[in-house]
């Protein structure tokens, strides 16, 4: 695909691709649920697509009809059997479903692509492990063995089971729901909320501590009955594309309707705003899921920032998807900007330290590679060219954004990468204006 430079001032109000992370949870409870769950608005991304197949696989009855997706209560439990499912490129579906076939009988092997297969498995493999599960990992990574037999015996007396990452918090929540083991989690480091909250809205009491600094989350009931009807909130890692579009395009206003504003998610929108960038939010907050709308324009007086590192007020986790785009903005603005402690982008779907770095060089622009980030040097022109964003949906994305003050047309390999999160993102950018030109062979 070839994106033009815009010619002119980008307007108009969308609403971007459903939350990911929010579906993936849903499915997952759904199956569990002895209700009837439907679930309006779901992503249409890839990743959920390989969560929704996999439970299918596994024997779930769910059923697709235009914008929801309902599932009529569990299967009865079946003798031993055996899978092997495919999590495409998903890792949340491979952390999540290694909690969930816990709970079922018989042997399972968990594989994925080639990007998944390089990224680590262990740390969901080793708290399993912890609560009686059998796993077995290849050298830390993809395919995952698992030999189960429910219930799990759950973890020794007082034993707490620490976690740093949301996608593993979810996976040991639900193996413990599908074993009723009353466990105790520790988050020893912040993270998104979306599964306390979904737990919460299919019935299930959980008490929340704080026990040293760190949040104790133990699961105190575990049976789930109830008829729910959950409507899915815009994604704000989509959003986030549109909203750096808007900021650098002279002349542009856009509004951003129903989109997700959890408080562990918008990290980005503080930084932004402390840049300089014209954006406010309204949140209603009465919504099991916070929602609301973004307004955002064109921003000429950002300045950089420096995030991480030794400041630990920043929540660098709750941006982690958001920051190579946040590499592309700080080119754009007066100044340096500066992200450490993100050292998680090197395991994601590429190196997306190393792939960012790459990709802006690759479109004229100078930007330092750090062990645990990046470091960018602003206001820098875009050269036009082709970017090379080793088929990662999200450096696709923001490739595209880059175009769109870049001096010269930009090349965009594979633009159909973006469906794996963002489905209708080529679609919502022509909406507000910008020049992307039709998929070509």
């Amino acid at each position: 695909m070839i994106v033009q430079p815009a010619s002119g001032p980008l307007a108009g109000s969308i609403r971007t691709s459903p939350d990911k992370s929010i579906t993936h949870r849903l499915l997952f409870f759904a199956a569990m649920n002895r209700g009837r769950t439907i679930i309006g608005n779901p992503s249409l991304a890839a990743d959920c697509a390989s969560t929704l197949g996999l439970l299918r696989s596994a024997g779930y009855g769910f059923q697709s009809e235009p914008g929801r997706i309902i599932c009529d209560g569990s299967p009865s439990p079946r003798d031993a059997w055996s899978g092997r499912f495919d999590c495409g490129n998903s890792g949340t579906t491979a952390r999540l479903a290694a909690g969930f076939l816990t709970g079922e009988r018989g042997r399972f092997l968990l594989d994925g692509d080639e990007s998944l297969r390089r990224r680590p498995m262990e740390r969901v493999a080793g708290p399993l492990r912890l609560m009686g599960a059998e796993i077995a990992t290849a050298g830390g990574s993809l395919p995952l063995t698992i030999d189960a037999a429910p219930p799990l015996a759950g973890p020794l007396p007082g034993t707490m089971l620490d976690v740093s990452s949301a996608q593993v918090h979810a996976a040991l929540v639900i193996a413990a729901i599908r074993s009723a083991l009353p466990v105790a989690i520790r988050r020893v480091a912040p993270m998104r909320d979306h599964t306390l909250r979904i737990a919460r809205l299919f019935g299930l009491e959980i008490g929340t501590e704080e026990v040293a600094g760190c949040a104790v989350d133990t699961l105190e009931s575990f049976e789930m009955r109830r008829d729910i009807d959950f409507t899915i909130p815009g994604d704000l890692s989509s959003a986030a594309f549109i909203i750096a579009a808007a900021m650098l395009v002279p002349g542009s206003r856009v509004r951003i309707e129903r989109v997700g504003l959890n408080p562990t998610r918008i990290a980005l929108l503080g930084c932004l705003q402390e840049m300089g960038g014209n954006l406010s939010w309204t949140v209603d907050d009465a919504a099991r899921e916070p929602v609301g709308s973004i307004d955002v324009s064109y921003s000429p007086g950002l300045a950089g920032i420096a995030l991480g590192g030794d400041d630990a007020s920043v929540d660098i986790p709750g941006m982690i998807d958001e920051l190579p785009l946040l590499a592309l903005i700080g080119s754009q603005a007066e100044g340096i900007t500066t992200v450490r402690g993100a050292a998680e982008l090197r395991l994601k779907e590429s190196d997306r330290i190393s792939a960012t770095a790459a990709m802006l060089r690759g479109l004229g622009i100078r930007i330092d590679e750090l062990a645990d980030g990046f470091s960018v040097a602003g206001p820098q022109r875009v050269a036009g060219g082709v970017a090379d964003h080793h088929g990662d949906h999200r450096l696709c994305m923001t490739a595209a954004v880059a175009a769109l003050v870049a001096d010269g047309p930009v090349t965009i390999p594979s633009p159909g990468v973006a469906a794996v999160s963002y489905p209708g993102f080529w679609d919502d950018l022509r909406a507000i204006g910008a020049p992307a030109g039709e998929e070509t062979a």
